[in-house]
């Protein structure tokens, strides 16, 4: 799959600075990997990926990567410098899939569409659903500053929020920093709904369900869609002092 953006394949590099110009996967020792190699890589990575699944917060260690992958302890390190860049490359790979939400997202009409902007809301809690663990982890290092994490998350959430920036201003009545601006905001609870609309759902189950919830997020979203221009003027805040 092509990168969607190009910060998504800067971000990918430095997860894995182990790459020659030509875009050839390099072991720690800088050399090319063949068949073998690459086959060592993804068993590592695959094996990475099927322990958070299992215990998202069970503390990765190289040991337990490589023994889950049925390789000896020290394989690890021919292929990562340590736990987190496997984690890096994963968030990387995993921020690819996010095409299908822009999309869903691109084909919704723009006037009262809330059908469409379901399709959108359950196309991206389903991105979230495929990755979860994964993008768990990702945002735990990334609230917690750590600046590999950080970039990564914001790059994988451009492609939404450029497609919402470009749907408002494009619909008129706000300036291009307005809507990326609303943007912004639109995607911060999106996403936060994904992540964490499972638990909530879990809290009443009587009550709500992750449907009740999307069907919810796609009206209010919709609404936002159709009246982009819409505005309150806020007054000036005074002075510190006066």
């Amino acid at each position: 799959m092509a990168k969607l953006l190009p910060e998504l394949e800067r971000c990918e590099s430095a997860a894995s600075p182990g790459r020659s110009e030509a875009g050839a996967v390099l072991n720690k020792a800088g050399q090319k990997l063949g068949r073998k190699g690459l086959e060592t890589r993804t068993r590592l990575l695959a094996a990475t990926r099927a322990l958070l699944e299992r215990a998202p917060q069970t503390k990765l260690n190289p040991s337990k990567i490589a023994r889950e992958a049925d390789l000896a302890s020290q394989t690890f390190y021919l292929y990562f410098a340590d736990v987190e860049e496997a984690l890096l490359i994963l968030c990387a790979e995993a921020a690819e899939d996010i095409e299908p939400a822009v999309a869903a997202f691109n084909r919704a009409g723009t006037s009262g569409d809330t059908d469409g902007v379901y399709e959108f809301v359950q196309a991206y809690y389903d991105f979230w659903d495929r990755h979860r663990a994964i993008f768990a982890l990702r945002n735990y290092y990334s609230d917690n500053d750590e600046p590999r994490f950080v970039e990564l998350r914001t790059a994988c959430s451009m492609p939404v929020i450029d497609a919402i920036t470009n749907r408002l201003h494009i619909s008129g009545g706000i300036t291009p920093s307005q809507a990326l601006a609303r943007a912004v905001v639109i995607f911060s609870a999106v996403d936060r709904m994904a992540a964490r609309a499972h638990v909530m759902a879990a809290a009443d189950h009587r009550i709500l369900s992750n449907a009740d919830l999307m069907r919810a997020e796609a009206d209010v979203l919709s609404l936002i869609l159709e009246h982009p221009g819409y505005h309150r003027q806020i007054p000036d805040l005074p002075e510190a002092g006066a």
